[in-house]
């Protein structure tokens, strides 16, 4: 390797290793906009931290290449190392959420019939457990305008779904959706996975996993959780 292309490489692991101390504060801020402009699209979110993973790992490999010929910019590889460890941790963390949206989409899909469109937007997603230890799920999502109309129009012919006001309030004391909806207008699915029935508050003795479901027309959200109630 000649003196000139010494020099042209020692330019560009410079260039790099600005690019990669840029890079985490820039992928962070564009997931802030996909939080504030695209309803924290779980799916761009992913492809963002992705994509900055591959380019932190893409410049860490080129470094230690360099390194092996001659030209070893140590911080380069520091930098490509920490840099690299935070864009996996984002991408896994988002990674989980977008997985956990889709199996939530097509558990309440499964449940309560809603109609779903290619553009649904999986915004937030995640699982829990109660104070007892059982396991709980949230998910918020958003249809587009037009979407939105034919899914409200759906819910009032589809048989498991009912007007927000005839809900029973007693639902009120057990989930954070009910009460959103009571101030919304809003569609609303209650499903006993332990009786099997639909929008009745339990009376039988025992355990009971609900999953709740409810469309707000006017927002363009779908909200679903799951949660335990127990009847002494």
């Amino acid at each position: 390797m000649n003196a000139e292309n010494k020099k042209n490489l020692r330019v560009i692991l410079m260039v790099l290793f600005v690019v990669e101390l840029l890079l985490l504060p820039l992928t962070l801020s564009l997931a802030a906009v996909v939080r504030v402009f695209a309803y924290n699209d779980l799916r761009i979110r992913f492809l963002t931290f992705h994509a900055g993973l591959i380019v932190s790992a893409g410049i860490l490999v080129f470094s230690i290449i360099q390194g092996k010929r001659g030209l070893l910019f140590r911080k380069n590889i520091v930098a490509g190392i920490i840099v690299g460890s935070f864009m996996l941790f984002f991408t896994v963390l988002s990674g989980v959420s977008l997985i956990t949206g889709v199996k939530l989409i097509r558990f309440v899909k499964s449940v309560s019939d809603v109609p779903l469109s290619q553009g649904i937007i999986l915004s937030s997603a995640h699982t829990d457990k109660d104070w007892q230890g059982n396991k709980t799920s949230e998910l918020i999502s958003y249809y587009d305008l037009n979407d939105a109309e034919s899914v409200k129009n759906s819910l009032a012919e589809t048989v498991n779904w009912e007007s927000a006001r005839d809900l029973d309030k007693r639902w009120e004391r057990y989930s954070q959706i009910p009460s959103l909806a009571m101030q919304d207008e809003a569609w609303c699915c209650v499903y006993n996975r332990t009786t099997g029935l639909y929008n009745q508050f339990p009376v039988e003795k025992g355990l009971h996993e609900i999953v709740f479901v409810a469309f707000f027309s006017n927002q363009q959200m779908l909200a679903a959780n799951t949660f335990f109630i127990r009847i002494e």
